[in-house]
């Protein structure tokens, strides 16, 4: 096999998903195929050149030598001749075999050809074999030869004494054969499940098994490896690529080492072992322990071993150094002081212990190595609030306990101080007990303890004073405990309160209880803090409002008790409630003022309209008397009541937004077709103030209300006019963005400061106030204009700076092209 390994693997099958075992078979089957067709035409030239007078037609060895090429190249190009290629080579053999005893029979089995017959006879069986685990289809082969061998015999020209002795000589190879076959199977059967035994036996081992061979020529490889290689390593488990495959994952740190203690056990042949990091191929790093057993076998060695992942075991002993390392360091780093003591006959004598223990106890740790340590730090047997009987029953409980915290008074290097000693105790196997004991100084804790409990006082005095009281609620017993601030808030006599949660409810308002079950039942499933505001009813009938705040305590991971603080918050509802009135009240008036204002002003604009109408025609009437006073009284009565009416117009409009009165329904307008109409208007009183009114409109549809959209392009290019001097310019354009209709009014006027912008839009409100102020105007145009804007679901912005100018964009919602 190992001869026939390096020309079987020419001929090995693409990856099918075949089986080890058919792929084998296939590779077989490809030399049989090729060398008997080669084999086929060989020995016909022979038979020719030997007996050139016997019929042994060409024709006959082309075709069944043609049979065994094709076997051969389907088996590269169809799938299923490679998956069933044993049978297809029993065909052919089947095919061989007749047309041999064929050519035997029309010769009369004369000279070589009965030789021939019996030599294929014993020979072909072996071929049928290959690719099957059973002996019938070879039983059947050999008799389907015999049958045609004796008819061959029997029915050809050759002699009756023929019969006699190829007959029992094709008998023979078949009971031969059949023998020999039989056993071979049996013992190939014993072998392959000894095999398959050893191969679950190695897949079955949490490590992977392998098989290596190392030849004289340098050559290596692998003829085994267990199926956990690609579990384990992430590669894949193929003979053939596994060695390259596993050194290449080793880091180049680690690989020379690792190559060099191969070849060194290789070239002395001894057992090897090594531990190496190994990168699995999806980058995890992890450590293997590499073990093998050599073994001589002809002129190579075979290392029989295992790999076996130690990652865990790796990491457990760097964990433990690191473990050591920062015990050891901790031990000599901490600001506490740490002893460490072995406990003898004569009590707990110190071992070893840290700078802090030397600095707060004032002594040298090599000093004191074998020293009872309750006679170092209870020098005269006994301190105020501690005596050396108390430590000896600490000592007691540690070795019972193994581990306790507690509260001692010991004597350090400035005098007895308080510490938390905290110690932590084991017997080893080899040794006697021996603890560890850490002394944290809570001197100052103690003292600050002491102070609090001061303080605890007077905050219970203070609590007491502002009608605030303790309460608690036990969940396991359902005791409520009121302390007497608590009670006097409950309308209680100290000590009187019945002390129960059904008590406690049996005052909660009718309409609150819902409330406060509710947020109690939450904090304690959360565990939150929680406050609820409620009614109470004291015994004597008068109502109180209460805060209550409150938080849950565990034990051992369950809620136990509720406790807080209520509070007497009666004054304070009673404040809220009348703020809540004024507001209504404020409110109120705001609307009947909205409400005056739109009445005033339709009650004054309608004669007003009849004064400015009356200038008009009166300025009319006297138009050809222009030196007298009368055009010019007509012509200031006309602009006073237009100023006027504007005025009025300006309180009627923000009346109505504010009262909610103006219904600015959306539709889709062209800002471009608006902006026109209104720079039309505009342009003589631009030209009378000797700016320069420009338009930059493309069409712009928009959602908008056109009356809207009007007081909006009049508020604010009526502004821009009037806040540029001579010799200015105003723009008015339109644009779209992604999501908006966008319309801009630029004027190169005065701007104003930045600060300014804020309270811009808040009514009368100019970039000039005063009584001295520049300009003309009520204040109310970009209150209003704001305020329709933000009807129509529109933004507005401003851009300003003194002396430059001012930008006001309006953006409104875009509205559907026309198509």
């Amino acid at each position: 096999m190992q001869v026939l390994a390096p020309v079987l693997s020419l001929f090995r099958p693409p990856g099918d998903n075949l089986s080890s075992s058919t792929e084998t078979a296939v590779q077989y089957h490809r030399l049989l195929s090729l060398l008997g067709a080669i084999l086929v035409l060989a020995l016909g030239a022979l038979y020719d050149a030997t007996n050139p007078a016997g019929p042994n037609p060409a024709w006959a060895r082309l075709a069944v030598a043609g049979l065994f090429g094709g076997l051969f190249g389907l088996s590269y190009v169809a799938g299923g001749v490679r998956h069933h290629i044993a049978a297809w080579m029993r065909g052919v053999l089947y095919v061989l075999m007749g047309g041999v005893i064929v050519v035997a029979a029309l010769n009369g089995f004369s000279g070589d050809y009965d030789m021939g017959v019996l030599l294929l006879y014993a020979i072909l069986p072996g071929g049928v074999a290959i690719g099957t685990q059973r002996i019938a289809p070879v039983l059947w082969f050999l008799g389907v030869g015999f049958l045609l061998g004796a008819a061959g015999v029997l029915l050809g020209p050759a002699p009756l004494s023929k019969a006699a002795t190829v007959l029992p000589s094709l008998a023979t190879v078949a009971v031969a054969e059949g023998i020999a076959i039989q056993a071979y199977r049996a013992t190939e059967g014993q072998l392959r499940e000894c095999g398959e035994r050893l191969h679950g036996l190695a897949n079955s081992l949490s490590g992977v098994v392998f098989q290596a061979y190392f030849r004289p020529d340098g050559s290596y490889g692998s003829y085994f490896v267990s199926e956990h290689a690609e579990s384990r390593l992430g590669l894949s488990s193929d003979p053939d690529d596994f060695y390259d495959g596993f050194v290449n994952q080793i880091p180049e740190s680690h690989r020379d080492a690792f190559e060099d203690s191969i070849e060194a056990a290789v070239e002395a042949e001894e057992p090897w072992r090594q531990e190496v990091p190994f990168d699995t191929p999806s980058g995890e790093r992890r450590w293997l322990l590499c073990a093998s057993i050599p073994r001589r076998r002809d002129e190579e060695l075979v290392f029989n071993g295992v790999i076996l992942d130690i990652t865990d075991r790796k990491d457990a002993e760097q964990a433990l150094r690191k473990e050591r390392d920062r015990f050891e360091m901790l031990f000599e780093s901490l600001p506490t002081p740490v002893m460490r003591c072995t406990v003898e006959a004569e009590g707990p004598l110190i071992a070893d212990a840290n700078s802090a223990f030397e600095d707060v106890f004032g002594v040298e740790a090599a000093s004191v190595e074998g020293e009872n340590a309750n006679e170092l730090l209870l020098p005269n047997g006994d301190l105020p609030g501690e005596n050396r009987e108390q430590a000896t029953e600490i000592d007691r409980r540690l070795l019972e306990n193994e581990s306790l915290q507690t509260e001692v008074r010991r004597a350090a290097a400035d005098g007895p101080r308080d510490f938390q000693l905290q110690a932590a105790g084991r017997t080893p196997a080899d040794g006697p007990p021996e603890f560890y004991a850490i002394y944290t100084d809570i001197t100052e804790k103690k003292r600050y303890e002491r102070e609090l409990e001061k303080l605890t006082t007077r905050l219970q005095l203070a609590l007491e004073a502002t009608d605030t009281g303790f309460w608690e609620w036990n969940l396991d017993t359902d005791a409520v405990f009121f302390d007497e601030a608590c009670e006097h808030l409950f309308g209680y006599e100290s000590g009187t309160f019945p002390g129960t949660y059904e008590a406690f409810l049996g005052h909660v308002h009718a309409d609150d209880i819902d409330t406060v079950e509710k947020r109690t039942r939450r904090a304690i499933e959360t565990g939150k803090p929680y406050q609820v505001d409620f009614r109470i009813q004291r015994p004597d009938g008068t109502q109180r409002w209460i805060q209550c705040r409150g938080i849950v305590k565990y034990d051992d991971g369950s809620p136990q008790r509720l406790l807080g603080i209520q509070t007497d918050i009666t004054e304070r509802k009673q404040r809220a409630q009348e703020l809540l009135r004024a507001k209504e009240e404020a409110e109120n008036a705001n609307r009947m003022k909205s409400a005056f204002l739109a009445n005033m002003s339709h009650e004054i604009r309608t004669p007003l309209t009849s004064i400015i109408g009356f200038a008009e025609a009166i300025g009319d009437e006297v138009e050809a008397d222009a030196e007298g006073p009368v055009p010019r009284f007509a012509g200031l009565i006309e602009e006073s009541g237009r100023h006027l009416l504007d005025t009025l117009n300006a309180v009627l409009n923000l009346s109505k937004l504010e009262a909610g009165e103006a219904q600015l329904a959306p539709e889709t307008v062209d800002l471009a077709v608006q902006v026109e109409e209104l720079a039309q208007q505009f342009r003589p009183r631009a030209d009378d103030a000797a700016v320069d009114l420009r338009v930059e409109a493309n069409p712009v549809p928009a959602r908008a209300n056109e009356g809207g959209l009007q007081v909006v392009l009049r508020n604010l290019v009526s502004n821009a006019i009037k806040y540029t001097g001579e010799g200015g310019q105003v723009q008015v354009r339109t644009r779209r963005d992604d999501e908006t209709s966008v319309l801009e009014v630029e004027d190169t006027g005065i701007g104003m400061d930045p600060e300014q912008v804020p309270t811009l839009f808040e009514p009368f409100r100019q970039a000039s106030e005063g009584t001295s102020r520049e300009y003309e105007g009520t204040g109310l145009g970009l209150a209003v204009t704001k305020r329709v804007v933000n009807q129509m679901g529109g933004t507005i912005e401003v851009e300003t700076e003194p002396g430059v100018g001012t930008c006001f964009t309006v953006r409104l919602p875009r509205g559907a092209d026309k198509e």
